[in-house]
């Protein structure tokens, strides 16, 4: 099992594309959902987790469980104390608005087998090319702020064969606090 605290390690993922579902977290009228609604589920990985669930994400995934294990969640079970994914209606029809959803808000957007590198400040996605589904890369881009601070951002490659992503920890955090 992935241990979140350690300096640096690897975990092998089916369900990479858990991490697109940032960009649509982003935008700010999920911000504001997610604002309104922050009692219910106070941390950014719950919402991740609850947003997957309605897309089928598989709570045996080594990346669900180095979530959970981030959250301090022995197993998806632990998640049944927290509510289910708050405004899910709105936030649904959010999704039908923004990805087409007989092409791109299925379940199978989850499914990215990828390797993720991870320390204590940030996660690397690594996946190859033809894995990457560029079509919700490009719908969430058109929606994020062009500056340092996005949450989910496509870094150069690192390999010659990988197509590289990072998540920066301190940006699972309240909508309404300033990220530095």
């Amino acid at each position: 099992t992935p241990d979140p605290s350690a300096d640096s390690q690897w975990l092998e993922t089916g369900q990479g594309g858990l991490l697109y579902l940032l960009n649509f977290l982003n935008r700010p009228p999920l911000q504001q959902i997610m604002q309104c609604h922050w009692a219910a589920l106070p941390h950014g990985w719950l919402w991740l987790l609850r947003l997957g669930q309605t897309l089928d994400l598989d709570h045996t995934d080594p990346l669900c469980r180095f979530i959970l294990l981030d959250l301090g969640l022995e197993d998806s079970h632990q998640l049944a104390q927290f509510p289910p994914l708050p405004a899910a209606r709105e936030i649904a029809s959010l999704a039908r608005q923004w990805y087409e959803p007989q092409a791109v808000w299925q379940p199978n957007l989850l499914r990215l087998p990828a390797r993720i590198h991870h320390t204590p400040s940030h996660l690397d996605l690594h996946a190859a090319p033809q894995q990457v589904r560029m079509p919700v890369r490009l719908l969430a881009q058109g929606h994020l702020q062009h500056s340092a601070d996005y949450v989910w951002h496509l870094q150069p490659f690192s390999r010659p064969k990988s197509a590289s992503h990072t998540v920066h920890r301190r940006h699972i955090a309240p909508p309404s606090e300033s990220v530095p």
